[in-house]
């Protein structure tokens, strides 16, 4: 039920000067809303107006149906592309040693496992618990190990895709997702059974959860439809997923320093930086165990001391592309998009900004505390850095191809040339990409490791009973006794000799053995030993065995391995 109250209504002339009100002007007031001005007999106008817009209604519905279903298709159709770019030959390769770890943690029994997780790799505790369930449901092989990595990343590449959309349009969403799928360091970790490619899922989602959160920033009408309370839901999810995310790696929480930049980029008001930083001091408050342990496990990255790992070449080139023809392609596109932000709106240069400081910040951020306290940097602990990585990347090719567009509309169809163009950056990436996702894939494709290829190798040549001695002189990732666990169907026939304290009774991830000079007793009786060595190790493994009274009579190089048969001496 309506009123109609009159109200003198000002206007202008031609001159600009205060004209008095038309009589025939009425305001028709709506019960609880302010007056609105209606010309009295203005039906007529109101009625075209509602028939043209009733004609335009069904193609009107089509678009936000198209564009509804767009938001929901992309996502999923570039998320299964990588999915098939990630199972490809993903079991092939044998296991390495950072994924004989996994195997072997997930492996254990629960309180075994809480024991090894009291002295180390506590980082990796809510991922070696769900495998723990995983390789229970389906087995240990290296496919089945990997397969939630794969799917892990391919959540990843649909994040991102999302994520894109959003920030920037949905062209830059589509190529980020799908180049994110290509780059190297992110094509080797969607196929390693580690954390880190679900960690890189866990920082585009929770991103994509403060996006959405700071698009309902301004909504008093939300508020009265119950949209208060979604969105405190959301910022609930996003402390629950902060913790769960810091829980699978505790570097994940370097993500904040984007997701602050992002915060200004969007200029959101006081209250949601207000609870912004509620989230973060429960989030903190609440990882405030595993952080304690972290920091009194921090010995077991004492290694990267030694290692060097801090180089120019690995910070530019294998951290994210791994060879030098895909950093020149990778590097060359965010200095387009460097270029491409100076001519965009305020609104998009401020979100790549943003972008910018998820990208580089972290990075920055582990080169700072290595140099002044304790070497961290490893590449492996960046990952979660490759999606915002991915989002420069392809604003830079988005506006690189518009860029060339505008410069050649003049000579040739602004079509054809976007489209030659680019055409031309999706050869360059896949030809720059190949090489090192073909390397990835193949049968010695986690850095040499031939784990797999050595129990085989011994499966065929040695006979039931024979005694076995592995290398232990080489870092953990490349010590061959782990066959022992990735693959004890091919190894159990084989007499352990050296064993002491098998690795599920103790706590730590290994085993503990006996020296080779000590194993005179434990050797009685056996006239075949078999020695696996890794080449160029300089072990001192056959000197001893010499001693001990045994000749070698047959090599079996394996890749990196080497099977050496030795027989007692009957003189």
């Amino acid at each position: 039920m309506t009123s109609t109250v009159n109200t003198p209504i000002v206007g202008a002339d031609q001159t600009g000067s205060a004209t008095p009100a038309d009589p025939s002007r009425a305001v028709r007031v709506l019960p609880g809303t302010a007056p609105v001005a209606v010309p009295a007999g203005g039906e007529i106008d109101a009625n075209r107006s509602s028939l043209r817009l009733a004609a335009r209604l069904p193609r009107l519905r089509g678009l936000a149906s198209r564009l509804g279903a767009s938001r929901v298709t992309a996502p999923i159709a570039v998320a299964a592309g990588a999915l098939v770019v990630g199972l490809w030959h993903s079991g092939t390769p044998s296991f390495w040693g950072d994924e004989a770890a996994s195997v072997m943690s997930a492996e254990r029994s629960i309180p075994s496992l809480m024991s090894e997780l009291s002295v180390i790799d506590a980082v990796h505790g809510l991922y070696y618990l769900l495998l723990h369930f995983w390789i229970g449901l389906v087995g240990d092989s290296e496919f089945a190990v990997r397969f939630p990595s794969v799917v892990a990343s391919a959540a990843a590449v649909a994040g991102v895709v999302v994520l894109g959309r959003r920030l920037f349009g949905t062209a830059v969403g589509v190529t980020a997702g799908a180049m994110l799928a290509i780059v190297p360091e992110f094509s080797r970790l969607a196929i390693e059974g580690r954390s880190y490619a679900f960690g890189t899922a866990a920082a585009v989602w929770l991103t994509v959860l403060l996006v959405a959160i700071a698009a309902r920033r301004d909504s008093r009408m939300r508020a009265a439809h119950s949209g208060l309370g979604r969105t405190r839901a959301l910022w609930a999810l996003y402390i629950v997923g902060w913790v769960l995310a810091i829980h699978l790696f505790v570097f994940l929480a370097m993500v904040a320093v984007g997701h602050a930049a992002l915060l200004l980029a969007l200029r959101v008001p006081r209250p949601t930086w207000r609870r912004w930083f509620t989230a973060g001091a429960i989030v903190l408050a609440t990882i405030t165990p595993i952080a304690i342990v972290t920091f009194t496990q921090r010995h077991q990255v004492g290694f990267l001391a030694a290692r060097g790992y801090a180089t120019p070449d690995n910070v530019l080139v294998s951290q994210w592309f791994i060879t030098i023809p895909m950093a020149v392609i990778g590097w060359g596109l965010v200095a387009v998009a460097v270029i491409g932000a100076a001519r965009a709106r305020r609104e998009q240069r401020s979100r790549l900004a943003a972008i910018a400081v998820w990208m580089a910040g972290p990075t920055l951020i582990v080169l700072g505390v290595s140099a002044v306290a304790q070497p961290i940097y490893n590449q492996r602990y960046l990952a979660m850095s490759m999606p915002a990585l991915a989002l420069v990347m392809a604003f830079g090719a988005v506006a690189g191809v518009r860029m060339l567009s505008e410069l050649a509309a003049r000579r040739a169809p602004r079509r054809a040339v976007a489209a030659v163009a680019a055409a031309a950056i999706g050869a360059a990436l896949l030809s720059g990409a190949a090489p090192a996702y073909l390397a990835q894939r193949s049968a010695y494709g986690k850095g040499g490791a031939d784990f797999r290829q050595t129990a085989e190798a011994l499966a065929t040549h040695a006979a039931a009973g024979d005694a076995v001695i592995f290398d232990q002189t080489v870092k953990p990732s490349q010590r061959p006794r782990v066959i022992l666990h990735l693959y004890p169907q091919l190894t159990q026939k084989l007499d352990d000799v050296a064993l002491r304290t098998p690795f599920d009774q103790k706590a730590g991830i290994w085993d503990s053995v006996w020296p080779v000079d000590r194993l005179g007793d434990r050797l009685a009786g056996h006239r075949v030993v078999w020695a696996v060595e890794v080449t160029g190790s300089g072990s001192p493994d056959l000197t001893q065995l010499h001693r001990l009274g045994y000749v070698e009579t047959q090599t079996i190089p394996v890749h990196r391995t080497v099977l050496i048969r030795l027989e007692k001496d009957p003189s």
